[in-house]
């Protein structure tokens, strides 16, 4: 009874962190998306300048 009750809370907190990771992959991905874009696009400007 007792290992089943250790089992369900297990089970429960592996849900919980596996939503939060999941949750901060999607926040970390679009942070790393407008990071990349902010970076890029001046590099890019500064080409065309150049070029």
């Amino acid at each position: 009874m007792i290992r089943g009750f250790f089992e369900l809370i297990g089970g429960l907190l592996g849900l919980v962190f596996g939503l939060i990771g999941s949750i901060l992959g999607l926040v970390g991905g679009c942070l790393g998306l407008l990071v990349g874009a902010l970076v890029i696009i001046p590099i890019l400007l500064l080409l065309a300048m150049i070029f």
